[in-house]
């Protein structure tokens, strides 16, 4: 933020977030950045949606959610690619890891190009964001249950009891592996099956 202030770029960072970096970035951003500790609930809503890029360098998000309630808010975004290559298509910029130079780049573009920045934000929520909806993914949930009840049916109904090798199972595909991890393969699809038949089980009693 202070390079693009130096090089005449009109900007202003907010800093969401409680951590020991505060206090450093306070110390050195010479009033580019506003801090404002934790926020939560409608504060936190308002930030996202009161900002005009969304820029997220961690690299150790397992998913991502901030990055996805930046794009639910409708904020283009400058993320890690490693980190959060699955939630920008088109919506932002995925950037090297530690390469700061790119993502001072890929921001000053952002803040400059008001055209660009609201077709991104458009297409964050729009495009991005709407694809994770609590019914999309839930029904997403129920289906692959559904194939792996049907696919274990059509094992044992053959003759042929082994559980199946789908390239969703684990990272070797369809490739051989160790017998411990077939075996924890199989105790895996007996979980599955057990918890889906219990669910419809329970759920036919409720009626």
């Amino acid at each position: 933020m202070k390079r693009l202030r130096e090089n005449g770029v009109k900007c202003k960072g907010l800093l969401v977030g409680e951590g020991p970096y505060r206090d450093i970035a306070e110390r050195e951003a010479g009033g580019v950045i506003t801090t404002t500790g934790w926020l939560k609930g409608r504060e936190l809503v308002e930030a996202y949606a009161s900002s005009d890029v969304f820029l997220f360098p961690s690299g150790c998000e397992t998913f991502g959610n901030v990055t996805l309630e930046a794009c639910s808010c409708g904020v283009p975004i400058i993320v890690e690619e490693g980190c959060s290559s699955h939630l920008f298509d088109g919506n932002g910029f995925g950037v090297r890891p530690d390469d700061v130079n790119e993502f001072y780049n890929k921001t000053k573009i952002l803040v400059e190009d008001e055209g660009l920045r609201k077709k991104m934000g458009k297409r964050s929520r729009n495009e991005v964001a709407m694809k994770y909806k609590v019914e999309i993914v839930m029904r997403q949930i129920a289906e692959n249950y559904q194939r792996a009840i049907e696919t274990q049916v059509g094992k044992f109904s053959s003759g042929n009891p082994r559980f199946p090798d789908n390239e969703f199972n684990f990272p070797w595909g369809r490739t051989e592996h160790p017998a411990v991890l077939r075996g924890i393969e199989a105790v895996f699809w007996i979980v599955v099956t057990s918890c889906v038949k219990g669910v419809q089980f329970y759920t036919f009693l409720k009626r």
